[in-house]
């Protein structure tokens, strides 16, 4: 255990030190925002608006936050590449960076200062500035969703071989995720592919990374990578969903509840100290007025409050988030009429389900509890921002519950395992 505690730490360590250096290089090599391309971006989201509606799902498209990607990314000040790194600085006149870049902003508006978002780690600038040299930003949303649907197509067709029963329950919740509307924004991006590719991992049962307790290192890789690209969109994405498809795999295995303990305790190690190493980094570079900032925004975020500052019930918040999951009436149907179904089909097998098969369900109701407990304690920002990105902490949850009420096709057919609990090969179905 000492020695498993002290390489996590060192592999943080090693992760913020690594991840600050990128950031730094990225700042070193060249940048140019051509004038066209610049131009072509700045129309782009004057014509789209502050909060455009996906066509296809429905859901909101957060220009406010990839203004900011787009500010940061393009910022030529003259800190050296550490401090630029470190403080994550951008030029802004007014209060919103959407319209400072849109030019909503009129001949009234005050000169723009200097400002930083340095709690972050805005990770993604390694990709978006190269990008950003010879693409607009509905060329880069276009390849963002080439990109994406390659991975989601590929993580269907594993399940289908692996993992069948989970197909029907995954495109259910890949509908109310809307990745339609993901693709269309680089906020809402990067945590979606952290998820896709490690569960594209782990339900491919990658060896490297899924042999008996490998699968912790790479939830300790997920947490990390999550606090370094995210901005605070929905991150318990990339804990909750790989899991959910971990326990599918090593069902059956003795130790199962263990692994998925130290998985969960290894998410949020990697994700906090990801965190923290941001947190000292920005100290070491802005000091007090860092903490201040810092400070105001943690009492904020985790507040009981509302948008305007009123009083709202945490238990509220979850309700809220829970609805806008399930905005989608054509998709609540097929969710009403598959949960039937499954239901059906379970009560007419029941007879052949075992004790220790509905124990199982446990595990698969994890994620609901993870979800559950992230916005009641991160209140105000659930609530604040619902209606744009954090109703999908909520989805890992439901994706579990449709996986647990199939109880009839869950276990029957799969196959028996052959090898031994330390092969981490997982259960085949037919």
């Amino acid at each position: 255990m000492g020695k498993t505690i002290r390489n996590s730490i060192l592999i943080i360590i090693f992760g913020t030190v690594f991840g600050f250096l990128f950031l730094s290089v990225s700042f070193m090599l060249p940048f140019r925002w051509p004038e066209k391309v610049r131009s072509e971006t700045v129309s782009a989201l004057y014509e789209e608006g502050l909060y455009p509606r996906d066509p296809e799902s429905g859901q909101a498209i957060d220009n406010w936050a990839d203004s900011y990607s787009l500010l940061i990314a393009s910022y030529e000040g003259e800190e050296n590449p550490f401090g630029k790194a470190a403080g994550a600085y951008y030029f802004q006149s007014g209060d919103s960076p959407y319209d400072w870049l849109s030019g909503r902003t009129g001949p009234e508006s005050p000169l723009p200062e200097k400002k930083s978002y340095s709690r972050y780690w805005h990770g993604y600038l390694l990709w978006l500035r190269p990008l950003m040299n010879f693409l607009n930003i509905r060329q880069i949303r276009r390849l963002n969703m080439v990109c994406m649907t390659v991975l989601i197509i590929l993580l269907i067709i594993i399940l289908q071989r692996n993992i069948p029963r989970s197909l029907c329950p995954f495109l259910l919740v890949l509908l109310v995720m809307a990745p339609t509307a993901i693709g269309k924004c680089m906020e809402y991006s990067w945590v979606f592919y952290i998820m896709l590719l490690m569960s594209i991992a782990i339900a491919g049962d990658w060896k490297p990374v899924c042999t008996g307790t490998r699968a912790c290192w790479l939830f300790l890789a997920g947490g990390m990578l999550t606090a370094y690209v995210d901005f605070l969109s929905a991150p318990a994405m990339t804990l909750s969903f790989p899991l959910v498809f971990l326990c599918l795999r090593r069902k059956g295995e003795k130790g199962l509840a263990s692994l998925t303990f130290s998985c969960i305790v290894f998410w949020f190690a990697g994700y906090a100290g990801m965190w923290a190493g941001k947190w000292l980094i920005a100290f070491i570079f802005q000091r007090q007025a860092f903490m201040q900032s810092l400070l105001f925004s943690i009492s904020q975020r985790a507040s009981a409050a509302d948008f305007n500052g009123f009083a709202v019930s945490r238990f509220q918040v979850l309700g809220i988030n829970i609805r806008q999951m399930f905005q989608n009436p054509n998709v609540n149907i097929l969710i009403v009429v598959y949960t039937v179904l499954a239901l059906i089909w379970s009560f007419y097998r029941r007879h052949q389900i075992t004790v220790s098969e509905l124990a199982f369900t446990g595990f698969l109701l994890i994620p609901a509890g993870i979800s559950a407990l992230w916005y009641l304690i991160l209140a105000n920002h659930s609530i604040v921002h619902f209606w744009l990105h954090t109703f999908r902490t909520g989805t890992p949850a439901l994706f579990g519950l449709l996986c647990a009420v199939d109880l009839g096709n869950l276990y029957q057919g799969a196959a028996r395992r052959t090898g031994s609990s330390d092969t981490g090969s997982g259960e085949r179905s037919e």
